[in-house]
């Protein structure tokens, strides 16, 4: 009977502890699920370490070979090689993406709120490089709804969005937070439209200086 009672105690304790370790005080005096936050901050860490300076050398010579007009046997090797690396990289960066999405169903969006400001920063660099959301088709329905309920930036809502447009699906970008110099080279009609964009969900006025143009620009 002893025994009986000390188990359940000892089941109950660590029920009351799981339930304490999801909510923890952050810098701002606020709770976060800290088991959140430890699950994405263990995925940046990933990401970060498939971007050391190893990897950057990597990418450039993966550029500098393809650069190049024609190839010795060594070379084609060294790119196969090089380039198998780099898929790898790919991969791990897709699926970081596949998990936090997962994440995001049991958890919610990873808000400051929800896992406090490292933890929102982490979730938005490994959002940054999901490279296979052709067109934003995953990812734009979560940040328009993260958007509406304020637990995303505009200027990181615009940024993550744009960045996939341009690198992924090829195409011109629709806020232009990330091509701030392009938008000076746009017509007078065209950035009028962009404007609007930008406005319609929150961006605000951003001063800037490109080299192209000389002088400080206000980008609305």
């Amino acid at each position: 009977m002893k025994l009986k009672l000390f188990c359940i105690s000892i089941i109950f304790m660590c029920v009351i502890l799981d339930s304490q370790a999801q909510n923890i005080d952050n810098d701002k005096g606020r709770t976060i699920n800290i088991i959140y936050k430890n699950k994405i901050d263990s995925m940046y860490r990933i990401d970060q370490n498939m971007r050391n300076k190893k990897y950057l050398k990597i990418r450039n010579n993966i550029a500098r070979l393809l650069n190049k007009k024609s190839l010795s046997n060594r070379q084609k090797q060294r790119l196969d090689k090089l380039q198998t690396i780099r898929k790898q990289q790919q991969e791990t960066d897709k699926s970081n993406t596949k998990t936090l999405l997962a994440l995001i169903q049991k958890y919610g969006y990873p808000s400051e709120k929800n896992v406090g400001l490292i933890g929102y920063n982490h979730a938005y660099i490994i959002f940054l490089h999901f490279d296979y959301d052709v067109d934003n088709k995953i990812l734009k329905p979560i940040f328009d709804k993260a958007l509406k309920n304020n637990e995303i930036l505009p200027s990181d809502y615009a940024t993550v969005l744009d960045r996939h447009l341009v690198t992924v699906s090829n195409k011109k970008p629709y806020y232009y937070e990330l091509n701030l110099c392009d938008y000076l080279k746009l017509s007078e009609e065209e950035q009028k439209i962009v404007s609007e964009r930008r406005k319609s969900i929150g961006l605000k006025p951003r001063k800037v200086k490109c080299s192209t143009f000389g002088k400080y620009h206000i980008i609305k």
